[in-house]
């Protein structure tokens, strides 16, 4: 099945015959020619979904009918570029000027090179701040990381000033962690400058500027959806809308377009995550309400592709040239062997456990994919980030002449 999704008109669906593959082939390729090369072609399952636009047409067209745009826009909104800028050498040893930050975005397959990061720290006696380890609690987040919880008050104690004066004086940190666990750093930082007396450590990134290395791991944006929605959802553990247990144990492909919606907009676990810890969700961005219909998905993309840019990245779906790359470029965790040769407990396997999308209605896929568009978007190009750090760091015979992976 091929279909076609733009802003300028409704989605077309083709399913070519032997009749009609030529036709469609024709149709395709004269489009491309038309478009000028903004014709994006994708895969998700069996599908091929072509994404046409031109970003001075989509500008219009929200400048015109901004009330009319359904929620979210559609895919193919933004068009980014081929380029991708070369990712600077990852320091021989993270410090307290230049610390290293896994960005763990759940159900990305974090879990087992969380382990790799921590064990290679512990073993060079970096001071490190590790969600599931040293006996800090698994659902750490930037939350804690406040100068608010320097207060003796908070309970447990461990989550209040010892556990800030960790995230103060960290050279590695790892959680589940959003973009912003850089602007609360940053907070500590100023802190620790205006009050000495509150033990913080001071990084220097008052008068330095900001610096930090960093890793993280994309999934495709569906099959990470699904895992979401069978961990969250079908247990009962997130409690999203009234009745609370409305959802809970309901096969996924079961449900309407409606009520995958309404999942979708009501709960930022499962709208767009990947774009939602990468572009962060500080006052400081300025981004609002993502459950608004006129929210700014250009404005997140754009964060979030810059904050991807900058990492090392990890893509799911090709494990081992994820480790092998990670060994490459993060001389700090022990060189050939030390990720690769880690046992993959949390990597999701090729077929899911759950439903692909194949296995849902048609209605049901493409509402999912349409209400996605921004993870979709940011995983192609996250792809694209990948494979040209795959080159970078010369990760032998997986680039073929075409620069596909």
């Amino acid at each position: 099945r091929i279909i076609l999704m733009s802003s300028l008109w409704k989605d077309i669906s083709v399913t070519p015959t032997k009749r009609t593959g030529a036709t469609c082939v024709v149709l395709f390729l004269l489009l491309y020619s038309l478009s000028d090369g903004f014709l994006k072609i994708h895969t998700l399952g069996k599908d091929y979904v072509l994404s046409l636009d031109k970003s001075v047409w989509t500008n219009k067209l929200i400048a015109q009918h901004a009330s009319e745009i359904d929620y979210p826009l559609p895919l193919g909104k933004t068009v980014w570029t081929n380029e991708v800028i070369r990712l600077p050498p990852i320091a021989e040893r993270p410090s307290l000027r230049r610390p290293f930050i896994f960005f763990h975005i759940p159900k990305c397959g974090g879990t087992t090179l969380r382990t790799v990061f921590h064990d290679a720290a512990e073993a060079a006696g970096i001071d490190r701040v590790f969600a599931c380890f040293d006996g800090l609690p698994c659902l750490l987040n930037e939350k804690k990381a406040t100068v608010a919880g320097l207060s003796e008050n908070i309970s447990p104690p461990r989550f209040g000033a010892p556990l800030v004066r960790k995230f103060s004086c960290a050279s590695v940190l790892a959680a589940h962690f959003t973009v912003d666990i850089v602007h609360r750093l940053a907070e500590l930082d100023r802190a620790s400058a205006e009050n000495v007396d509150n033990a913080l450590c001071d990084r220097g990134w008052n008068s330095g500027g900001i610096q930090y290395d960093c890793f993280v791991s994309i999934r495709e944006p569906i099959s990470q959806f699904v895992s979401n929605y069978y961990q969250e959802i079908f247990t009962g553990k997130n409690k999203l809308l009234d009745p609370a247990a409305f959802y809970e144990g309901k096969v996924l492909k079961d449900l309407s377009p409606e009520q995958l919606t309404s999942l979708i907009r009501n709960k930022d676990v499962l709208n767009n995550k990947m774009s939602y810890f990468l572009s962060g969700k500080d006052r400081q961005v300025g981004k609002g309400n993502r459950r608004l219909s006129n929210y700014d998905w250009d404005k997140e993309l754009r964060l979030a592709e810059g904050q991807l840019s900058r990492c090392v990245v990890g893509v799911l779906e090709k494990w081992d040239l994820s480790t092998a790359l990670l060994e490459a470029a993060v001389p700090w965790i022990g060189g050939e062997g030390a990720a690769s040769e880690v046992e993959a407990k949390h990597v999701a396997p090729d077929k899911s456990f759950h439903e692909t999308i194949e296995d849902l209605s048609f209605e049901s896929a493409n509402t999912l994919r349409s209400l996605l568009q921004s993870d979709i978007s940011l995983y192609m190009r996250g792809l694209d980030i990948f494979r040209s750090q795959l080159r970078q760091y010369e990760i032998k015979d997986v680039v073929d002449g075409a620069g596909e992976v």
